[in-house]
C-alpha cells in the first residue's frame, strides 16, 4: 500500500510552498510598480493642473482682465488696480509701484490637491533678452505655482507690449 502512494502523480507538500513563495514574490514586485507608477502619475497630474493654472492666470492678465480683489497684496495701496481693466498704462503704473514683489493669490483645491498661484510683473529693459526696447515698452508677467510646502509646481513668463510703442527685435 505504501508503494502505491508514491506512484500517483501529484504535488508534495514542499513544491506548494515553494509555489506560493514564488508567487508571493511576483506579486510583491508587481505590487511595488504600481504604486512607483501611481506616484509619478499623481506628480505629474500635479504639474499639469500647476501649467494649465499658470496659463490661466498669465493669459487672464496679458489680455488686461487680471483680478486683484482677491488677490494678497504686498501693500493696500494697490487696491486702486482692483477695480477697472488693466490696461497697458495701468499695468505699467502697478508694475512701477510693485518693483518686483509678488502678488500672492487665493489657493485653488483641483483633486484634493492645493495649488498656490503667485504673479509678479517688472519691466523687460534694453539689457534683458537682447531686444532693443525703450523704457516701459514691454511688461514681463512671471506667474509660479507652488504648494503649500513651497515645491514649486509650474514657472510661467509672458509679456505684454505697450499697444501705442511696441517694441523691435534685433
Amino acid at each position: 500500500m505504501w508503494e502505491q502512494s508514491r506512484n500517483e502523480n501529484g504535488m508534495t507538500l514542499i513544491e506548494v510552498l515553494a509555489s506560493i513563495v514564488i508567487l508571493s514574490i511576483a506579486f510583491l514586485l508587481l505590487s511595488n510598480f504600481l504604486v512607483r507608477g501611481l506616484e509619478l502619475s499623481g506628480k505629474e497630474d500635479s504639474k499639469l493642473v500647476a501649467m494649465n493654472l499658470a496659463r490661466q492666470l498669465a493669459e487672464s492678465w496679458r489680455s488686461g482682465n487680471g483680478d486683484l480683489k482677491t488677490a494678497a497684496l504686498p501693500d493696500d495701496s494697490l487696491r486702486v488696480y482692483a477695480s477697472d481693466k488693466l490696461t497697458y498704462p495701468k499695468l505699467a503704473a502697478l508694475t512701477d509701484h510693485l518693483k518686483n514683489k509678488e502678488i500672492s493669490f487665493p489657493d485653488v483645491e483641483v483633486n484634493e490637491r492645493i495649488y498656490q498661484p503667485k504673479l509678479s510683473l517688472s519691466f523687460l529693459d534694453k539689457h534683458n533678452g537682447g531686444y532693443r526696447l525703450d523704457d516701459q515698452t514691454m511688461i514681463l508677467i512671471t506667474v509660479r505655482v507652488t504648494s503649500p510646502e513651497g515645491q514649486q509646481l509650474a514657472m510661467l513668463q509672458t509679456a505684454v507690449a505697450d499697444p501705442r510703442t511696441g517694441g523691435t527685435t534685433p
